[in-house]
């Protein structure tokens, strides 16, 4: 009797421990599921739909020797329901998408945004695919930045109310040849270019990011390779005549930089920069922060000592009052050229130090995008390749919300570090 109530106890303060807990923290692995053809699939984007998900990409297995966009239908059980493809003889590359809403939060239209690369071309130009909001395409829009003699490449698209705010790399001629550059451009919501500027320097510098702030005001964020980050206010010309006008906010050195990341404003209205620095030899995610007026706020870093590399960062979760930036890190497995796919907590302190949670297993899973479902769990979206395979496969992992006992939590723990290949749906 006595043993029965202290085992009746146990359980009623495990169950009011769970909801104490911050859900958002207690994922427990769920559906896993690789969806892929002959050819090459790499996996871009992904959004809740009512009737499940869909899934943005690019795909040669249609078009052998070019590649397509491809967009697929998923249910909420991750099972194929339909795929189409967009594209001409060339190649057309999804690099993102971005979901337009009305002021409910529901979607309206969506944007994908890449490369197009015209037949017999070696160069690329930015490509914008507009679809509605059942995803069938609408129209594309080619944007040729500069020459034909270099690539002009997006790596971000902001939608404000009224038009598109695009960061891209491109090049411009130097002593030497040309010099890659960092550049924008702004258009109306179909694509037609307002503005477009380059950024006129002696060195090389990447494009990470534009944010509007203000009206007829955005941020701009650059890096360059030796480890210069510098924040840029950019203003639209009063005239059409007129040129775009920069103001040099800040300009940090950051040691060890190797890549550019995410660059977005937080809920706390500073400017959070996901980006990689080399410590010791190995790559590790770096978290820098500034104010509006370009302060330098901290910088702090996430991972265990291996190589890892910022994903995308997924704001405006459900689970708590605060939104949670959920980091979804790519990181090649020790001792080998795997890599897989781990999360990374955040809140308004920055990145939390918390046990990851990586999947990968004996094969390679490079992160593409990581959303918080209705359910309040996290669906994490990648690209799966293996040894014996000549392309890659979109992969998916459903993480399910939930609150286990302790012992049951210490299985899941051991089943997070098992490894598997995920099955393949035709």
């Amino acid at each position: 009797m006595y043993l029965r109530y202290l085992f009746t106890l146990w359980m009623m303060l495990s169950i009011m421990s769970c909801e104490r807990q911050l859900q958002s923290d207690d994922l427990n692995p769920g559906i896993i599921r690789s969806i892929g053809w002959q050819g090459d699939e790499r996996a871009a984007r992904i959004f809740e739909t009512p009737e499940g998900y869909l899934v943005f990409g690019s795909s040669n297995s249609f078009a052998p020797g070019t590649y397509d966009a491809l967009l697929c239908r998923i249910d909420s059980n991750l099972n194929l329901l339909s795929e189409a493809r967009h594209g001409g003889p060339g190649d057309e590359m999804i690099l993102g998408a971005e979901a337009i809403r009305n002021s409910s939060g529901a979607t309206t239209a969506y944007i994908a945004w890449g490369t197009v690369k015209g037949a017999g071309r070696s160069d690329r130009d930015i490509w914008l695919l507009f679809l509605d909001a059942n995803g069938l395409k609408t129209a594309e829009k080619r944007i040729q930045f500069s020459s034909d003699a270099v690539d002009d490449v997006p790596v971000s698209l902001q939608i404000t109310s009224d038009a598109l705010l695009i960061a891209c790399n491109t090049a411009r001629p130097g002593p030497a040849g040309f010099v890659e550059a960092a550049a924008w451009i702004k258009t109306d919501l179909s694509g037609n270019i307002g503005w477009r500027s380059v950024l006129h320097d002696t060195i090389a510098m990447k494009a990470d990011g534009l944010v509007e702030t203000a009206t007829n005001k955005s941020m701009a964020l650059c890096h360059s390779r030796t480890g210069e980050i510098r924040m840029l206010e950019i203003s639209d010309p009063v005239q059409p005549t007129d040129t775009v006008s920069y103001q040099l906010l800040a300009q940090l050195q950051e040691p060890g930089l190797q890549e550019g990341g995410q660059w977005l404003l937080s809920p706390d209205n500073n400017f959070w920069f996901y980006h990689s620095q080399l410590l010791n030899g190995k790559e590790q995610t770096l978290l820098t922060r500034l104010r509006g007026n370009g302060q330098f706020v901290d910088r702090k870093t996430a991972g265990n000592g291996d190589f890892e590399r910022p994903g995308r960062v997924c704001l405006q979760t459900r689970s708590t009052p605060y939104p949670v930036n959920w980091l979804s890190s790519r990181r090649p497995a020790l001792g080998s050229a795997r890599e897989e796919m781990g999360i990374y907590f955040s809140d308004r302190n920055g990145i939390r130090l918390k046990e990851p949670m990586f999947y990968g297993g004996s094969f390679s899973n490079v992160p593409a995008d990581l959303i918080q479902t209705r359910d309040g769990g996290l669906l994490l979206l990648g690209t799966h390749t293996a040894p014996n395979r000549p392309g890659g496969d979109f992969v998916l992992y459903k993480l399910n919300r939930g609150c286990s006992p302790p012992a049951t939590n210490r299985w899941m723990k051991a089943k997070r570090r098992s490894r598997f290949s995920p099955a393949k749906t035709q």
